[in-house]
């Protein structure tokens, strides 16, 4: 399937509510075109509101940064996504954001 076709295999399955498809699309996107911000982009805002898996879609939102980083979109898209990821993190741990993710990464 090229780009375009697993794009729009992606927005259909979206718009069907078949978000698992939605999203396995847009992995298989983002490894056909792994050097596309748009597509890094479309995968974690699918991760993010859909599925609601901030982990992975901080990762791709950071990948699509990465890629692009003049995109004030993806880096906004980015920036939404490490608040839902850490205030989730803040509702787990009874910490604040910093000290969640210190917590985390020195396993206070």
């Amino acid at each position: 399937q090229s780009a375009q076709d697993l794009f729009e295999a992606s927005q259909s399955a979206e718009q069907a509510g078949d978000y698992d498809a939605a999203v396995a699309h847009a992995r298989k996107l983002c490894e056909v075109a792994p050097t596309s911000a748009a597509a890094f982009n479309r995968l974690s805002v699918l991760l993010a509101t859909r599925v609601k898996d901030f982990k992975a879609a901080y990762n791709a939102a950071t990948k699509a940064v990465e890629l692009d980083g003049s995109n004030m979109t993806y880096q906004s898209n980015m920036m939404k996504i490490l608040a839902k990821l850490e205030s989730g993190d803040d509702k787990a741990s009874g910490a604040s954001a910093k000290g969640g993710l210190v917590g985390k990464l020195f396993g206070k």
